[in-house]
């Protein structure tokens, strides 16, 4: 990530007023609620078999044309049932890889990470205790303390499309004045931790990495922390990818780690990316994301 601790500490001190405004000036990345009207309670249809087709789709989606046909059919199935929870975080997880690795355009990736992170809030609002939160006027980071396990997905793929946001759609001067969108993450991840720190196999130590990465000291960002979380994401290995692929492309890419770089990214490519672990297609792209940056390293070197 650009804002990776690449701002020197004499640039954060200049810019925390900046930093301290945008907590409570409305930036460019602003939230609306939009809990659903209607269904929550209703009876849930039989989408057994639709749920089939689209998970089959799922197995094999490892190009743009094969991700978007699962896509499409889960949202057949919540076209059925709106309210049915996995088709609406499988989705979501699907959305923000199809934002990330198969669009270009600013504008059509900030459409992806939204209605990931509006698919996940819709997942949440399932949850009776959230739900009641939520009609009270909190946001879903001031409700999330009482998501439970089965809200996981939700709760780390909400966090994720908002860093993909923060990351890929904003320039540098929106993200200095959108960094509280990376704090709403926080109280995500430790509701997660808290629930169940071994969940996605260091997806949520990875995260946090990211997390305490990203913001400067006075908004509670700590290289250590970041650092340590980092090595408990990775210390998870096979078949687990994310922590790998990711200390490659962001932490050895920031430090100017070349060897680090393609010794991970070489672990990636020597797992199998039809074993248990991340989603298949997820799995499946970080294999051919690796593939192509071993194949040309020095664009990410100086």
């Amino acid at each position: 990530m650009k804002i990776l601790r690449t701002m020197v500490p004499s640039v954060w001190r200049i810019l925390f007023p900046l930093f301290m405004a945008s907590v409570f000036l409305a930036g460019c990345m602003s939230w609306q609620p939009e809990w659903p009207a209607t269904g929550i309670d209703a009876p849930s249809p039989d989408v057994g078999a639709m749920l089939q087709s689209a998970d089959q789709l799922a197995a094999v989606a490892d190009n743009r044309v094969r991700l978007q046909a699962a896509m499409n059919a889960y949202g057949r199935v919540l076209d059925q049932d709106p309210s049915h929870t996995r088709a609406l975080t499988d989705l979501a997880n699907q959305t923000i890889l199809m934002g990330t690795a198969h669009t270009d355009s600013r504008q059509e990736k900030s459409r992806h990470f939204r209605s990931a992170m509006r698919l996940c809030e819709q997942a949440m609002y399932t949850n009776a205790d959230f739900r009641i939160l939520a009609d009270q006027g909190k946001t879903p980071w001031e409700a999330c303390e009482v998501l439970g396990e089965e809200d996981m997905p939700a709760m780390m793929f909400w966090s994720t499309a908002v860093l993909y946001y923060f990351k890929e759609v904003l320039t540098f001067p929106e993200q200095v004045f959108n960094l509280s969108w990376v704090t709403h993450t926080g109280p995500f991840l430790e509701r997660m931790a808290a629930l169940d720190p071994a969940w996605g196999g260091g997806a949520i130590q990875f995260t946090q990495s990211l997390y305490f990465g990203i913001l400067p000291g006075a908004l509670g960002g700590d290289e250590t922390r970041s650092q340590s979380y980092l090595e408990e994401a990775v210390a998870f290995g096979t078949p687990w990818m994310l922590a790998r692929w990711g200390r490659a492309k962001y932490f050895h890419v920031r430090d100017q780690d070349r060897e680090g770089f393609e010794a991970d990214l070489r672990w990636v490519l020597a797992q199998d990316v039809s074993a248990p672990g991340e989603a298949f297609c997820w799995r499946a792209y970080f294999h051919q994301d690796a593939r192509d940056a071993l194949a040309d390293p020095d664009r990410y070197f100086d």
